[in-house]
């Protein structure tokens, strides 16, 4: 970091760190999923044609909840100001 930081810039790095660490646990959570696909499809006797079906399901799910977790806190946070 510089040696003459702002607030701003403080921010930025902050930002940056919090986007860093999320895609390292997005990153290290489709790898267990990926590992556990041949396990999955053995519990649930499904025919081997699923296993990209299943890593396009959990991509699906983790964006969809991405993406509606800080929606719904942007509104939330306007209805408790109004």
């Amino acid at each position: 970091m510089p040696e003459n930081s702002s607030p701003s810039s403080l921010s930025r790095w902050l930002v940056f760190a919090v986007v860093l660490i999320a895609d390292v646990m997005d990153l290290l959570s489709t790898t267990v999923t990926n590992v556990a696909t041949p396990t999955i499809l053995r519990n649930l006797h499904a025919p081997a044609w699923i296993a990209p079906w299943l890593g396009a399901a959990y991509a699906l799910a983790l964006g969809s909840i991405s993406c509606s977790v800080p929606a719904s806190a942007i509104v939330s946070a306007r209805a408790a100001c109004s």
